[in-house]
């Protein structure tokens, strides 16, 4: 969920399996938002 929440901020998207993850996206200047958006995720579940 982490890896698909940073890419899918980023104009991408992510995938794997729950060990192993992978995503990209095409909006680099997004990476400030896509950090944020991780960080909400890490603590809503936390």
């Amino acid at each position: 969920d982490l890896v698909r929440t940073a890419a899918k901020t980023l104009g991408g998207g992510g995938g794997g399996k729950p060990d192993v993850a992978q995503g990209g996206g095409q909006n680099p200047a997004a990476i400030g938002d896509a950090i944020s958006a991780v960080e909400r995720l890490v603590t809503e579940t936390a």
